[in-house]
């Protein structure tokens, strides 16, 4: 079966790549589609930044993937060749949106340093990770071919004096550590749950349904972007169910409570978060993790915790592994002390 999608590639911004071969390969006789190169000082991990084409022509969908490219920061070639899994494929791009249209209409193709590279099927309310993928390096006589007669030393220093950014950042910081990417892509099962409880001052308690300040949280959405390039942002509550992907990167909730409309903003850091993770994983490898999140916006307090598997009371989240902005309305009700995203409006989405 044939599907109308486009293709894009992406890369970290402060990281970027030389493309000199990338190809989604169907099985068969159908046309090989080439994966179109983005902007990538405008390029983020997991989005699409080659232009959107309007094209009514349907493809059959990659069973393989053919890459060779130069990873300028590195100094250093990579070349991939993988099946996809095209099952897999087939069943998410059947997906629909409330109103009928397809959920995904790109293949977004990520090449990390150290070789990693992602495939995204993506769209633009949801994306979900297809594959993580190890490449090796590309053959010396291949590449020699492609930027003689420079060294490939000279090849990425040319490259590099182009963009002033990634040539200070690289100055200034060097490479990434060598699992980090390995560390975004890594996935968790988990969901997250709002509960209605109060702060008394010293800890978190129960509402009873004759307290004043009771009223009943109705949860229009929760939205999510996550450290795996991946998304969330149909508009739902199903990111209340368990779902497979990587560690939020920062999320939003929307609820109302009487009349009054509520939304908070969170961001998280993925190594604190992941540590807590991985300490509920210790005592059960498949567990399935549930993040709380308790939000008292009389007193004006906030908390998280972690529950699953054999882990029955859950374990408090310090607040130094997230952010978090509250809004009523269109007014700003409290930040965590914490907060230092003031610059950077990210909770406009």
């Amino acid at each position: 079966m044939d599907y109308p999608y486009q293709t894009s590639e992406c890369v970290p911004r402060l990281f970027p790549v030389m493309t000199f071969t990338g190809q989604l390969i169907p099985e068969g006789e159908g046309k090989v589609r080439f994966v179109r190169q983005g902007d990538y000082q405008r390029s983020q991990w997991g989005k699409a930044t080659a232009p959107f084409i309007l094209d009514k022509k349907v493809y059959p969908l990659p069973a393989s993937i053919r890459l060779e490219w130069m990873s300028v920061t590195e100094a250093k070639a990579y070349s991939l060749e993988a099946p996809l899994n095209k099952s897999r494929m087939e069943q998410l791009w059947l997906e629909q949106d409330k109103d009928g249209t397809p959920i995904y209409n790109y293949i977004v193709v990520g090449m990390a340093p150290y070789g990693g590279v992602a495939v995204w099927l993506r769209g633009l309310r949801k994306s979900i990770l297809l594959q993580w993928l190890q490449a090796g390096p590309m053959d010396d006589d291949k590449l020699k071919k492609r930027i003689n007669p420079l060294t490939s030393e000279d090849y990425c220093l040319f490259c590099l004096k182009q963009d002033e950014v990634v040539l200070q950042h690289l100055r200034e910081h060097g490479l990434p550590p060598r699992d980090q990417y390995d560390r975004w892509m890594r996935q968790f099962r988990y969901r997250y749950r709002l509960l209605e409880e109060y702060w008394d001052g010293q800890a978190w308690q129960h509402y009873n349904e004759e307290d004043l300040h009771y009223d009943d949280m109705d949860i229009q959405y929760i939205r999510e972007e996550r450290y795996d390039g991946t998304h969330h942002d149909m508009g739902d509550t199903a990111l209340m169910r368990y779902h497979k992907t990587g560690l939020p990167r920062r999320m939003a909730v929307r609820w109302q409570e009487g009349r009054r409309d509520y939304e908070a903003f969170l961001w998280f850091d993925h190594a604190a978060l992941a540590v807590i993770m991985d300490r509920l994983l210790t005592f059960d490898p498949d567990a399935e993790a549930t993040l709380l999140l308790r939000l008292d916006t009389h007193q004006r307090q906030h908390g998280m915790a972690i529950e699953g598997g054999i882990v029955t009371n859950p374990i408090t989240i310090p607040q130094e592994v997230y952010e978090l902005l509250v809004f009523q309305g269109d007014n700003e009700l409290w930040r965590s002390p914490n907060f230092s995203r003031e610059d950077e409006a990210e909770w406009q989405w």
